[in-house]
């Protein structure tokens, strides 16, 4: 809209999209959320610092340990303080403005919110794919495990099953939605449960 600055601002909102996976929508969204808040208060605080270097490199190291701690203590899939980092450092780099903080960083909040909004558009049409092709995952590994019986390769496939079933419980369980109660939900949870007795 004639201001090539403000786009390439708004673009680094973008890099939350990078930290999609197919995991069930109510953790994607959660985590999605906290990545858009992550990444404006990298633009916000590289904005304010970067007058200060040293000020800047000591935060620089807060905020990619805080995001290396986080994603692993919530076991989060994706490329963890990598793009925090980049944009911070990104921030400090740019003409050094910090009365545009806030204008920056609100930039950046919306290009994020539009990333969350795009990530999210699968839930209307398939809204537990992910908790579906968990359980399937399960199934397909028991029947392997079916052919392989008395042979090499049971042990293997024995822990493929074991792998496969905590899986989908793990995945099963961050889908869950105590305000939302789904028929489809509930049907995948007792087939995870059948899958699980029939391994024993």
């Amino acid at each position: 809209m004639g201001n090539l600055e403000y786009g390439l601002i708004a673009a680094l909102g973008g890099f939350t999209y990078l930290y999609v996976f197919p995991i069930p929508y109510a953790q994607l969204a959660k985590k999605l959320a906290w990545v858009v808040l992550g990444i404006t208060l990298a633009v916000f605080l590289g904005t304010i610092l970067a007058p200060f270097p040293i000020i800047s490199a000591i935060t620089m190291g807060v905020i990619g340990a805080t995001a290396i701690f986080l994603f692993g203590a919530f076991r989060f899939i994706g490329p963890s303080a990598i793009f925090f980092v980049l944009i911070f450092a990104m921030t400090t780099g740019m003409p050094i403005a910090p009365e545009e903080a806030f204008i920056r960083a609100g930039l950046v909040l919306m290009s994020g919110a539009l990333s969350w909004c795009i990530a999210m558009v699968g839930w209307f049409f398939n809204p537990h794919g992910p908790e579906k092709r968990a359980v399937k995952s399960t199934f397909i590994a028991l029947a392997q495990l079916l052919e392989v019986l008395g042979t090499d390769k049971m042990n293997d496939a024995q822990h493929q099953v074991m792998n496969s079933i905590k899986d989908t419980s793990q995945t099963l369980a961050s889908a869950y939605l105590s305000w939302h109660e789904s028929k489809l939900y509930n049907q995948l949870y007792v087939l995870n449960n059948i899958a699980n007795k029939m391994y024993h």
